[in-house]
């Protein structure tokens, strides 16, 4: 389990959020499968998905069952954290 604390409070849809919890071992191939899909679908090709940071704040958003602009809307800092987190686990 994985827990991340924002570097100040991030309010998105009307809910402020000072941490988050995910568990990065529950990731399926299936949801590599479809972070992929929704990528190429919307012209997005990269060479080595784990890599790219958006594929990996696809792929978090599945896992913490929110949708993509919950990643995009945060501040730069949090979002490269929190996708470079991805990638190192991807990349172990």
């Amino acid at each position: 389990m994985t827990k991340y604390t924002f570097s100040k409070p991030y309010t998105f849809e009307g809910k402020e959020y000072k941490e988050l919890e995910f568990d990065l071992e529950e990731l399926k191939g299936s949801d590599i499968s479809a972070a992929k899909k929704e990528m190429n679908g919307e012209g997005i090709f990269t060479p080595v998905m784990a890599t790219d940071c958006d594929f990996c704040a696809i792929l978090l958003a599945r896992l913490i069952k929110q949708p993509r602009e919950f990643f995009s809307a945060m501040p730069a800092k949090d979002f490269e954290r929190l996708t470079r987190l991805v990638s190192g686990f991807l990349a172990l």
